[in-house]
């Protein structure tokens, strides 16, 4: 068989071509869906091209492409309302999705107005069963005074403050020791608006 022959041969790859018929085909999906495929996709291809080039030639940089085949290959993207199912036990999900680090900055406040304390409680349980053992859950709560400025924003908040929420930011370390986390530690700074911050550092037993 001449090198022609042999270039036809190497150039037909059966499963490229399925990958390339799949990505076509959800070009009009969201951008962060496709991502997210692509990124399941190129996950399962060898880091041995982009990590020789690396470590071969100093002066040569890897090409956007497989820069792009290896970043989508660790991170994807995807919206969702993280506590929609609220029965950690019936989800799915947990099933099939495990993690080594989980972090929630800022958000478990937006969390608590819209939902109560059941979504606060939903969103621990479904972060604790979602990571591997040994993993981490880094917390960043609202202090509850940041709560009180939400109330006149819309009737429902002000009765979540005023008279449904019970398990208050400062109860939630002692929740999480209770359902199963480990305290690692915990971490102050006052952030450039001078606001008092506070990270908790937990990890899963």
């Amino acid at each position: 068989m001449n090198s022609a022959e042999d270039a036809k041969e190497e150039a037909a790859d059966p499963i490229q071509d399925k990958i390339n018929d799949l990505m076509k085909r959800i070009k009009d999906l969201p951008k962060s869906m496709q991502l997210s495929i692509q990124g399941q996709i190129n996950s399962r291809t060898p880091e041995a091209k982009l990590t020789s080039k690396l470590t071969s030639d100093r002066d040569t940089l890897p090409s956007p492409k497989d820069m792009k085949s290896y970043l989508y290959g660790k991170v994807s993207f995807r919206t969702e309302n993280y506590i929609a199912s609220i029965q950690p036990s019936q989800d799915v999900l947990l099933k099939n999705e495990k993690f080594d680090t989980i972090m929630c900055l800022s958000t478990s406040k937006y969390i608590h107005l819209n939902f109560g304390d059941q979504g606060i409680n939903a969103l621990f349980l479904k972060v604790y069963h979602q990571l591997e053992s040994g993993g981490h859950f880094i917390l960043e709560p609202q202090q509850w005074k940041s709560y009180k400025k939400e109330k006149s924003r819309c009737p429902q908040f002000k009765e979540m403050c005023e008279s449904v929420i019970q398990l208050k930011p400062g109860l939630f370390l002692r929740y999480l020791k209770e359902i199963g986390f480990h305290h690692v530690k915990t971490i102050q700074y006052t952030c450039p608006s001078n606001k008092e911050k506070i990270v908790y550092v937990l990890k899963k037993a």
